[in-house]
């Protein structure tokens, strides 16, 4: 699930027809959010797991919902791995990053991980990026129509780490 900020929303939504109520029409959002989603495919979702530090790959997304939250769109999709993997005998972790530019994406909080099935009890652990000072000047240093190093925004990017085993 996406939440996004006030200003991606403004902008992506300022030329929508509204409803005669004045709302914007949820299949708006959805087209939004499919469209979204169809030109991040090739880019992974901007969501990179590894499984015992082999890069996975998903299936096409489904499930996707988009709403408008206050001013801000909310999106939720599924992804599922093109090979499932078991986090009960795997190491496991995951990173969400545009790679080729700094944008901020974080994790809600600290317990904004949800993990379903029956895998047990699982864990998980949120490490936060510590960036070297000169990369975060680089990056301020970009304007909007500059591209940084190959997988820049990895740099930034939180690292869930996740971790279950079969329940006594």
């Amino acid at each position: 699930r996406w939440l996004f900020d006030e200003f991606y929303t403004e902008f992506a939504i300022k030329d929508f027809a509204l409803t005669a109520g004045g709302k914007i029409r949820p299949e708006k959002l959805l087209e939004l959010a499919e469209g979204n989603l169809n030109n991040l495919k090739e880019y992974s979702y901007f969501t990179y797991l590894d499984a015992d530090g082999i890069r996975q790959t998903f299936k096409s997304h489904e499930n996707v919902t988009s709403t408008l939250e206050g001013k801000r769109i909310a999106m939720s999709f599924t992804l599922h791995l093109t090979k499932p993997i078991d986090p009960r005998t795997t190491t496991v972790s995951y990173r969400i990053y545009d790679p080729s530019y700094y944008v901020e994406m974080k994790h809600l909080a600290k317990d904004g991980v949800m993990i379903s099935g029956n895998l047990g009890t699982c864990t998980t652990r949120l490490d936060i990026p510590k960036p070297d000072a000169a990369f975060v000047t680089l990056a301020a240093a970009l304007d909007k129509n500059a591209k940084g190093p190959d997988d820049m925004g990895s740099f930034f990017a939180e690292r869930v780490h996740i971790a279950c085993h079969k329940g006594e």
